[in-house]
């Protein structure tokens, strides 16, 4: 058995502990040491050089900022919609989709084309557009930092598995998405319980929401407080996985 080749495991979190317990010979150490990806996630902030909103335009500087990251297919056109809908009452609001792949560029631009919105792509940039496409790789980081509101992907059908909320957290930013965050089930589970993320059934689900945060700002700050508090307790599996291993 495989399992039995192993001297000592590193669990992310208590469920996974669990899941190892069940698995491996009694003997075997299980050590709850934290998700790396937090870790490493907090290294990646304190190292990224984050964008001024005035470098998108003056019109950027005092807009509530709701950004799509690492979106799929239909989640641009979902969040392009509720932008249409949401700008009649707040008319600051502004969008930063990020696709999860820079292939899909010409794609999105003829999903914008056919709404009454003005857009740019980075690789592109105009100043003071409705819309702005981070059509590059390895952006996302730069860009969350401006944002009030965040939207994870691949969370909505028929995707599924979700994509990191683990950086919005670390900015402190409000988090919603689908109902498919399989990927990051544990996580997910912890942000909702302490409401610093919310998981939404369906698309009016997810309109509601954003509503709410759009007309309660506070409780949109609120959140994201929490969820950079859940951060900084729970990074430090690597030093907890180093100590182990060198003491």
């Amino acid at each position: 058995m495989l399992f039995g080749f192993l001297t000592k495991i590193f669990a992310a979190s208590h469920a996974d502990a669990e899941r190892f317990r069940a698995l491996c010979p009694k003997d075997i150490p299980i050590i709850q040491a934290g998700n790396l990806k937090i870790d490493s996630a907090v290294q990646s902030a304190t190292t990224t050089t984050s964008l001024a909103r005035r470098e998108l335009g003056d019109q950027w500087q005092n807009a509530t900022v709701l950004l799509g990251a690492s979106t799929w297919p239909g989640e641009e056109k979902m969040l392009v919609e509720f932008f249409l809908k949401a700008r009649k009452e707040f008319p600051k609001l502004r969008l930063i989709l990020v696709p999860r792949h820079v292939e899909r560029t010409h794609e999105v631009k003829v999903l914008l084309q056919a709404y009454p919105v003005t857009f740019c792509f980075r690789t592109q940039p105009i100043e003071n557009t409705d819309i702005y496409v981070v059509n590059t790789t390895g952006e996302l980081r730069s860009f969350l930092p401006m944002a009030d509101l965040v939207f994870i992907g691949k969370s909505f059908p028929p995707h599924h598995g979700g994509q990191t909320p683990i950086e919005a957290a670390v900015c402190g930013k409000p988090i919603l998405y689908g109902s498919h965050m399989e990927n990051f089930t544990d996580i997910c589970t912890e942000l909702e319980h302490i409401r610093a993320a919310v998981r939404c059934a369906d698309v009016e689900h997810l309109e509601q929401q954003l509503f709410f945060w759009l007309k309660h700002p506070e409780d949109a700050t609120t959140c994201g407080q929490v969820a950079q508090k859940w951060v900084h307790t729970h990074q430090g599996g690597v030093k907890v996985i180093m100590d182990d291993l060198f003491r």
